[in-house]
């Protein structure tokens, strides 16, 4: 991490902080002072008993003159607080402390020398791939949030932070809520009039994450959209249009979109970027990008797209059950896990699926119908529950895993029309075509899994080496995670039918929100095998985890319509003998290579 106490602009003299280093500030001992902005300090601060490090962003008193504030702060506090995902900066406490209002985030340290996406523009154009790859996340992250109800209004570069892994994650969601869209709008304005006199006012973002207010600020009004500036009412396309402009700028470092298209500036730019440019830069928000699904669907082929999913897609084209409504939901179902990638992962060896379907993977089923699969990409995560998880139980140790192979998951539980295609026969209570399947056992899954291998083998579909299984539980996890780390991958009642809204039986597959990587049902409906046996962790990190040799039962996961929110939990593990079944029991195949 760059050492801010060399990086200081003139008018950010230790005196003008709030807080010095060393001094104690209620919890926490201030370590340094990380950056000013226009709407308040950040603080890196260690917790005086637990020696855990924050970021404390210390709140401009100036904002706080109102008389809502109190209600204001905690209601957009509380919407920091959901926005939890691995391209998302986390908030997870604030208060007042000595007449200062703080909130608390994640430390994110920076990568060498780059703290954040600013620390990029002093470097000239960025390679397609690489600016493809950091647009995936901004896009990943912005995707969630805007699903959420949450519009940034502020983004920009210095928003943008990298952790110790190189991955983007966006800081400062509910500030500009906090503060007021009018008084950011007023502050603005009076500072690009004052830079107009002053011209040593005038440079933006600079090559540090380290900056003034008036800086801040004035980086503000260069990433904002047009209908902005004018103080008219902003969307999420007023967010994808700052994303447009860093995009252009990273791809060819110009400052502002002239004349000349991105592979007219730069000569070895695909030109499919003229397009996504030009539309994401539209003056008129109706021409610009939909969303960041839309956004990221759109990127060049040297894109590698990030897990932003089409809500409501999948389900239609599960309804139709007709390849061309697979297809056209495929584009908001392609998926890349968001996690840590460590250095020692392997892919899988080739497997070259069609373009068209844009990396999804369509099992064909003997009765024509489709089987969705998402593509999950391999990453590190957090299995398990953190001690201050409600209602967690102890077999939830919380262990870091890699997943060092992509895989591919079904986009649904399979239902009892796909497993009467294959098998013949439907044993399930609740009678319904899209209906999950139940009342099977782990070995009657494994028998359709090795039944559809079999199969597809014959028929040339399936490479060599590579077969239809059970999820194992870490790779479940993972997947029903979906870069987050709260006990549910979203909002429940959104996302899972299970006690308090199911009416007590099962429902259609995909009538609920996907996860963010475009999974339905991981949570709730009915209960899903996994390949491994149930058995207590093992402690420290873990490598492709694949469970016990024996034990006292299958595990099966994600809660049920007849289990109460707990046991809907995305960390929490329940096992069955393999030979038993269920009303609440059904499975999701996965496609991987056999090791």
């Amino acid at each position: 991490m760059p050492d801010y106490d060399q990086t200081r602009l003139p008018d950010e003299s230790p005196a003008a902080s709030l807080l010095k280093a060393g001094q104690q500030f209620g919890q926490y001992r201030v370590v340094r002072l990380l950056g000013r902005g226009g709407m308040g300090q950040v603080y890196e601060v260690e917790h005086r008993v637990l020696r855990i490090k924050y970021a404390l962003k210390v709140i401009n008193e100036e904002l706080l003159n109102r008389s809502d504030v109190t209600q204001r702060f905690e209601r957009e506090a509380q919407v920091m607080a959901r926005l939890q995902h691995s391209h998302i900066v986390h908030v997870d406490d604030f208060g007042v402390t000595d007449g200062l209002t703080w909130l608390r985030m994640e430390l994110v340290p920076g990568n060498g020398d780059c703290c954040s996406l600013a620390d990029f523009f002093s470097k000239g154009p960025v390679h397609e791939t690489e600016v493809a790859h950091l647009l995936s996340q901004i896009l990943n992250g912005l995707g969630f949030a805007h699903e959420q109800g949450t519009v940034h209004r502020d983004l920009k570069p210095a928003n943008l932070l990298f952790d110790a892994q190189g991955n983007l994650k966006i800081a400062d969601f509910g500030l500009v809520s906090l503060a007021g869209a009018d008084w950011l709008q007023s502050q603005v304005q009076l500072t690009v009039a004052r830079s107009m006199v002053d011209s040593d006012a005038t440079l933006l973002e600079g090559n540090s994450s380290n900056g003034s207010r008036t800086k801040a600020l004035l980086g503000t009004y260069a990433y904002m959209s047009p209908e902005q500036k004018k103080g008219q009412e902003v969307t999420t396309q007023s967010d994808l249009y700052s994303v447009g402009l860093m995009a252009f700028q990273l791809l060819t470092g110009e400052e502002t979109l002239g004349f000349e298209m991105p592979s007219e500036i730069i000569e070895e730019l695909s030109e499919d970027w003229d397009f996504w440019v030009k539309r994401a830069l539209a003056p008129r928000m109706e021409r610009r990008f939909l969303s960041a699904l839309e956004m990221v669907n759109a990127l060049p082929d040297v894109a590698i797209k990030g897990s932003v999913t089409n809500a409501g897609a999948v389900a239609d084209a599960v309804k139709e059950n007709s390849i061309e409504a697979v297809e056209r939901a495929a584009a908001g179902l392609l998926n890349q896990a968001s996690a840590i990638v460590t250095p020692d992962i392997v892919d899988s060896p080739a497997f070259s699926i069609s373009k068209d379907t844009k990396g999804y993977k369509l099992v064909e089923l003997p009765n024509g119908g489709k089987y969705p699969l998402v593509e999950i990409h391999p990453g590190t995560f957090q299995m398990g529950s953190p001690l201050s998880e409600d209602e967690r139980d102890d077999d939830e140790l919380l262990h870091s895993v890699t997943i060092s192979r992509r895989f591919w998951l079904g986009a649904t539980v399979v239902t009892q029309a796909q497993w009467e295609s294959l098998m013949g026969s439907n044993p399930s209570r609740f009678k319904g075509a899209d209906l999950p399947i139940e009342q099977v056992s782990w070995e009657d899954a494994m028998i359709f899994c090795r039944k559809l291998t079999a199969g597809e083998l014959k028929s040339g579909c399936l490479p060599d080496g590579y077969e239809y299984t059970l999820p194992s539980e870490a790779e479940w996890e993972y997947a029903c995670r979906a870069g987050t780390s709260a006990a549910y991958s979203g909002d429940l009642d959104s996302i899972a039918w299970y006690l308090d809204n199911s009416e007590r039986r099962t429902h259609r597959v995909a009538q609920k929100s996907a996860n963010a990587w475009g999974l339905y049902d991981m949570h709730g409906n009915v209960y899903e095998w996994c390949s491994d046996w149930f058995d207590a962790y093992s402690s420290g990190s873990a490598l492709d985890p694949v469970g016990a040799s024996s034990g006292r039962g299958r595990v099966h996961r994600g809660g049920s319509w007849d289990y109460s929110a707990r046991y809907c939990r995305s960390a929490f593990r329940y096992h069955l003998r393999p030979e038993n079944n269920g009303n609440n029991v059904g499975f999701r195949i996965a496609l991987k290579f056999a090791r």
